[in-house]
């Protein structure tokens, strides 16, 4: 004699099982390389770096940069300028010197488990740190100044706040 069983599944039960198994918001640290900072009294002072955000929600890097007159301090502070990605931005958070600042970061994007369309948008907002550990500077021409990371070093920017907004 032969058995067959059948499993009746109902459709909230495929969705719940579905949804367990979509990436979540992981708050991994923002990861900052390649830093370049280039002083010219001729010119102006230019700063890049990189930036990838391992959160499986989204995966993204981008390049940040920004240029300002020589000699001041006209860098983003307060309000974030945008990256090549620009759902990232940055800020100047800190500043004493060329081998002493901090980088803000704010990242938006969107996690369903915050809610629904429109309701899903998710900032993280984090800050990078750097020091004689990760930069190092020198002379560039009569006046000028170049920093750049040290090589194959990563400046984490670990997540400090989360904000949910439509």
């Amino acid at each position: 004699m032969r058995f067959s069983i059948m499993l009746a599944v109902s459709p909230a039960l495929i969705l719940a099982l579905s949804a367990s198994l979509s990436p979540t918001f992981s708050g991994e640290s923002l990861k900052l390389t390649n830093l370049l900072l280039v002083r010219d009294p001729t010119f102006n002072a230019t700063l890049s770096f990189s930036i990838h955000d391992p959160d499986p929600l989204t995966n993204a890097t981008a390049l940040c940069s920004g240029a300002w007159r020589y000699g001041s301090k006209a860098w983003p502070s307060g309000s974030y300028w945008s990256c090549s990605d620009a759902s990232i931005g940055w800020n100047m958070a800190s500043w004493s010197n060329w081998g002493n600042f901090s980088i803000g970061l704010e990242h938006a994007f969107r996690d369903s488990s915050v809610g629904k369309p429109p309701y899903d948008h998710v900032v993280t907002f984090g800050t990078a740190v750097y020091d004689s550990e990760f930069v190092t500077c020198g002379p560039r021409g009569e006046g000028g100044e170049v920093c750049i990371q040290r090589g194959g070093s990563v400046v984490l920017a670990p997540i400090t706040r989360v904000i949910s907004k439509r």
